[in-house]
């Protein structure tokens, strides 16, 4: 761009230079005039290129040094089906997410090799110490928990990172849901089986202990249900 703008120059110039000459010529100047006029073709372009490098000059420097940018580096890691403890003993949930961390300011000479590692160890304790205390039968619902409690940046426990995770998905395996169903089905059935046999023996104590105490009760009771039939 700047080779240009001489050529530029010095081309209107030697052109002016060319037009004035035969001016003079024409007009037959004095040799005063032809000396003024070679200082002044000479000057002019002189002065120009003074002019355009001040001018250059006075630019940021972030116009006349233009660095790239460095890549920026990745700071999230997918993590998939980790198992993670439940409120019942041997009931997994499967946890997967996509971790994020921001970097802290470096603390002295201590430097992290791994910071996927240190994050994905962080979530996972945040992780663990929620669903440790949840029964494994509403995953569904813990998943949402979980999501919440994930969603806020926070310091992992050496203090370099900053911690979250997000697309969390959170399911048991399909042998512990079928488990699970069973053991629900059964407890709706003992439930209904236990209001059978408490409906019974309410009745037998009825019958035994207030209808049929004496001959005197059975028949008012009789009486009391067949009031046509006296």
């Amino acid at each position: 761009m700047t080779t240009g703008c001489k050529t530029t120059t010095i081309f209107l110039s030697v052109l002016c230079a060319l037009l004035l000459t035969i001016l003079g010529l024409m007009q037959e100047w004095p040799s005063w005039a032809w000396a003024v006029l070679a200082v002044v073709v000479v000057g002019v372009p002189v002065a120009a290129f003074k002019i355009a490098e001040m001018r250059r000059g006075s630019l940021p420097a972030d116009f006349t040094n233009f660095v790239p940018a460095a890549p920026i580096e990745r700071r999230e890691h997918h993590v998939s089906r980790v198992a993670l403890p439940s409120h019942w003993p041997d009931y997994d949930f499967m946890f997967s997410a996509t971790v994020r961390w921001h970097p802290l300011e470096a603390r002295g000479d201590e430097s992290v090799l791994n910071p996927a590692g240190l994050a994905v160890e962080a979530v996972l304790d945040r992780a663990r110490a929620l669903t440790e205390q949840r029964e494994p039968g509403r995953a569904s619902l813990i998943q949402h928990e979980l999501s919440g409690a994930l969603s806020r940046l926070r310091p992992d426990p050496s203090g370099h990172l900053q911690v979250m995770a997000e697309n969390i998905t959170l399911t048991l395996n399909e042998p512990d849901q079928e488990r699970l169903a069973k053991l629900a089905e059964v407890r709706k059935d003992k439930a209904v089986w236990e209001h059978q046999r408490k409906y019974e023996q309410s009745k037998r104590e009825y019958l035994g202990d207030d209808v049929l105490k004496d001959t005197g009760s059975a028949v008012v009771w009789w009486l009391a249900k067949n009031d046509n039939q006296i």
